[in-house]
């Protein structure tokens, strides 16, 4: 395939035992269940932050799996590609980016980031989400879970559509 597929066992993913926002706000309760009440983010700010604590993680193949949205706001630039980035704690105790996360495709979606082996020789573990503002497009996030479960082979078969029909469903917004 043309893009990266990755298997998540919903049943044993994990949610964070604490999360806070960049004011210090305990997000605990918005991130933990699809409930349609995100987590906070401001569109007017150039960042937003969420830093979640899954306790010590002990596995090699870790997966961070954000149940959300996109949200357009339509005043702000285009901004295409880079929605934000994951970063973990250093031994020097400074935040490193590790990886970048790209924007969810629309409406509500599962949206997958791999971290394999990014634990090792660690020892805070607690997870730093940047969730950048001041964008025409916005992450919004529902839930969000840590998947620590074993790679699991996936087999793929590419079927030819005989008919489609795509319309446009309306924008989504901050609300969801």
């Amino acid at each position: 395939p043309e893009c990266e597929f990755y298997g998540i066992n919903t049943r044993k993913a994990l949610l964070s035992v604490s999360a806070v926002d960049n004011n210090g706000n305990d997000i605990l309760p918005a991130i933990s269940s699809i409930d349609g009440r995100p987590a906070p983010a401001d569109e007017n700010e150039d960042m937003n932050y969420y830093i979640l604590d899954f306790g010590r993680v002990n596995a090699d193949y870790v997966k961070l799996v954000f149940d959300g949205w996109r949200a357009d706001i339509i005043r702000n630039p285009v901004k295409n590609g880079v929605a934000g980035s994951i970063e973990l704690m250093n031994a020097d105790g400074k935040w490193e980016k590790i990886r970048d996360i790209g924007e969810i495709s629309g409406d509500f979606k599962t949206m997958v980031i791999p971290l394999r082996g990014v634990f090792k020789n660690r020892k805070d573990h607690r997870i730093k989400v940047n969730n950048y503002g001041k964008r025409h497009h916005l992450n919004m996030y529902d839930r969000i879970r840590l998947d620590t479960s074993s790679d699991i082979a996936l087999n793929f078969k590419r079927l030819s559509a005989s008919e489609a029909d795509l319309t446009f469903a309306g924008m989504p917004t901050l609300d969801g």
